[in-house]
Order: C-alpha cells, then sequence, then structure tokens
C-alpha cells in the first residue's frame, strides 16, 4: 500500500481500499495527523482518514525504505474571503495548504522540503501563490527559508497569504498565475 515514496491518497482511493488496508491506512495517517494537531498546539487532529474520505483535498503521504509514513502535506481548493492591502473584500478560489507534518525524529532532514515541492509540482504553482491554513511558526520559518516567503499576512479567516504576490496577482487584478 506505501511502496511509493510519496503517494497521492484522495477520498476515492481511500474508499476503493479493502476494508483492512483502509484501516492500515487510517492507522498511519491518523497517528501522523494527531502528531500533527499536538505539536500545532491544537484541540485535536485536523488531518485523519475519516476527515480525508469526507473532504475535497489531497494528501500526499511520504513513506520511507520501510513502507511506515512519517510526513505528509494536505491540501485543497477553498473559497476564502480576503483583504486586498486597500481594505477591499474579495472572495477568491484559491488552492490551500492545509497541513503539514514530518514526524520530529525525521524533521530537518530534508523530508519537508520533498513532501512541499512534490505538491508544488503537481499543482504547477508557485508557492506564493498559495493560501496557508493558521500556518505553525515552523511553517512559516520553512516557506522563509526554503522560498524566500517573508512577512505572511494573517487574514481575519485565519489564512495567511503573502501579499506581494498573492495580493497583487489575485486579489488586485495586476495578474493570475
Amino acid at each position: 500500500m506505501f511502496e511509493e515514496e510519496v503517494s497521492v491518497w484522495v477520498p476515492s482511493r481511500v474508499s476503493g481500499l479493502p476494508d483492512e488496508s483502509r484501516s492500515v491506512f487510517a492507522e498511519h495517517l491518523d497517528k501522523l495527523g494527531l502528531e500533527s494537531g499536538v505539536a500545532q498546539e491544537l484541540n485535536g487532529p485536523i488531518t485523519s482518514a475519516e476527515k480525508l474520505q469526507r473532504e475535497e483535498s489531497h494528501v500526499l503521504l511520504l513513506s520511507c525504505k520501510d513502507g511506515v509514513p512519517n510526513g505528509f502535506i494536505k491540501y485543497g481548493e477553498k473559497n476564502l474571503f480576503f483583504y486586498s492591502e486597500k481594505g477591499v473584500l474579495k472572495e477568491v478560489k484559491c488552492i490551500c495548504v492545509l497541513d503539514f507534518y514530518v514526524s520530529t525524529q525525521l524533521q530537518r532532514s530534508g523530508i519537508g522540503s520533498l513532501l512541499f515541492n512534490n505538491m508544488l509540482k503537481r499543482l504547477d504553482m508557485p508557492p506564493h501563490a498559495l493560501a496557508y491554513d493558521r500556518p505553525s511558526p515552523k511553517l512559516v520559518s520553512f516557506l522563509a527559508k526554503h522560498h524566500q516567503l517573508v512577512n505572511p499576512d494573517l487574514q481575519p479567516n485565519r489564512y495567511a497569504i503573502f501579499p506581494d504576490v498573492f495580493l497583487d496577482g489575485v486579489l488586485n487584478d495586476k495578474g493570475k498565475r
């Protein structure tokens, strides 16, 4: 089931698994989702196999040589409201990073970059064109270090965007991605 280094999971793929495989998948993803929630000091996990089957999102799951998943990134399309730099409120349909986690013992080993860059390649989008759901300080540091994205604008809906490009390109209609 986890034979690929980075595997893509969507609701239909999870629901199409035989019961035993679905249970194993759920055990692994739920464990990582719980660890992610703890790391972000949330009241509970925001990523689980059950939630994935109800949402229209994608999970990229990274498995190491032993076949055990060690990290994931969850993303999906959302309709969100954002304020432009001039205070104009606009509804925008955008791709959002919804959750991102690498097991603590493997952080700073390049796994996060592998997952993140894999997502960017699949989406064919630059990182500044995405919105980020409640980004943790670690994610903000990661984006600054690896993608030179600094000064995120945390919107009232708790999504962060990067105003230099996202606002100019999407909210202010100066260009499209």
